[in-house]
């Protein structure tokens, strides 16, 4: 155990030691150490005694507690242990009453919130099949049988995807315990993903786009008291602002959540391109996207009704996005129109129509947003934007639409015998 005057650049350059962890003392403050664990976790801990017995304290976790912010809580704790105080016990009595209600509130405000654009759709996935279950028992408590039982359940109805889902949130929301210490061990790890989950390769009909489409032209002229759903009733009525949203999707071949999430601040009616900064987007760079005239039209369409302060081009209630209420409606149109299609099978239509029309593979790598899948090396040195190639992209895109809308189904064939 070494003790040194810990500085803010000693401390990050620490390497952990594969064989063994080990602990270096801060000599600018007594009993404070941090320790270094085999896999390189720093975590500040005070050590003293209470009596005879030596106690350890953990005061967090480096770097999200800073050298300063150890140093500070560890005379503060000091302070309690001379007065009387005995911090360990006090913080393990506060985890042995913590609850998985207060822990996935806990989850959700300070980690899903600030680092996921799809905290809203953890919450969902907590609120119907986490809490119902846990939500009283204490975190600790939770066994890796529990979390084995929780998932079979969701699986054995029906739902192996969702399963999956939702081991991924429970195993997340316990490693964000594990770092601050409410739990000793993820009861998630290492537990199997009880769905299969096999490659969409979903393309539209042409009559199938055709029938969506007339069904999303129906949905933006018919009454609707609300411009979200209120109920399930109400969710058999397609809202105009999900039906906009979803020949956007049709027409832009972005991802659903882009889509949906599109913000006013983004969108440039006179230069017709639509910017998505990193934090948007799935691969965390910056995106244009640009707006051909049937998206240029719905996209008025929604700036003649929007409310004031709208954020989201496609604004529900509250000003809200409506990525999650489109979901379900997608859901529910599929039932309707006897076929089923997910949103992503909209974008994947887009693409396969596109690439059938002549657009090469580099450009509809740029229009959505992939990698371009050519050497690694490449793809350091080219930086064109290819900004004319994505708008002679999607206006080609959006002509062969219109040309599949115009023409008639074939459904008058008549079968001649042999």
């Amino acid at each position: 155990m070494a003790t040194e005057t810990l500085t803010a650049r000693g401390v990050a350059s620490l390497k952990p030691d594969r064989t063994r962890r080990y602990e270096v003392f801060d000599a600018d403050c007594p009993s404070l150490a941090l320790r270094v664990s085999p896999a390189g976790r720093k975590t500040w801990v005070l050590f003293y005694r209470k009596g005879r017995v030596l106690r350890r304290y953990s005061l967090g976790v480096y770097p999200d507690t800073s050298l300063a912010k150890a140093r500070k809580k560890a005379r503060d704790s000091r302070y309690d242990v001379e007065h009387g105080g005995d911090p360990a016990s006090g913080k393990k009595a506060a985890r042995e009453a913590a609850t998985v209600k207060d822990l996935a509130a806990d989850y959700i405000m300070l980690h899903a919130k600030p680092r996921k654009r799809s905290w809203e759709e953890d919450q969902r996935i907590l609120d119907i099949d986490v809490l119902p279950t846990w939500g009283h028992r204490a975190a600790r408590d939770i066994t890796r049988r529990d979390v084995r039982d929780l998932v079979a359940t969701i699986a054995e109805r029906g739902a192996g995807v969702m399963a999956n889902r939702t081991l991924a949130v429970v195993s997340t929301m316990f490693n964000f315990a594990l770092d601050r210490e409410t739990i000793e061990a993820n009861p998630a790890t290492r537990i199997k993903k009880p769905g299969v989950e096999a490659r969409r390769t979903r393309v539209l009909t042409d009559d199938e786009l055709r029938q969506l489409w007339a069904a999303l032209e129906a949905a933006k002229v018919a009454p609707f008291t609300s411009r979200l759903p209120a109920s399930d009733d109400d969710a058999e009525r397609l809202s105009p602002t999900i039906a906009r949203g979803l020949q956007v999707l049709m027409l832009a071949a972005q991802r659903p959540g882009e889509c949906f999430g599109m913000r006013w601040q983004d969108v440039d009616l006179t230069t017709r391109w639509w910017t998505l900064p990193g934090s948007l987007t799935k691969n965390k760079r910056a995106h244009r996207v640009y707006l051909s005239d049937p998206v240029l039209a719905i996209v008025k369409e929604q700036q003649a009704r929007r409310l004031p302060d709208a954020k989201y081009v496609f604004a529900g209630l509250a000003n809200s996005s409506v990525a999650l209420r489109a979901k379900k409606a997608s859901a529910i149109l599929s039932r309707q129109l006897g076929f089923v299609f997910w949103r992503h099978d909209l974008r994947r239509t887009a693409i396969t129509k596109m690439a059938a029309a002549g657009v090469a593979r580099d450009t509809l790598a740029a229009v959505v947003n992939h990698a371009d899948g050519g050497p690694r090396a490449m793809q350091s040195y080219d930086h064109y934007a290819r900004d004319k190639e994505r708008k002679a992209a999607l206006n080609l895109w959006a002509r062969v639409f219109q040309r599949l809308l115009d023409a008639k189904p074939v459904d008058n064939v008549i079968a001649f015998p042999a």
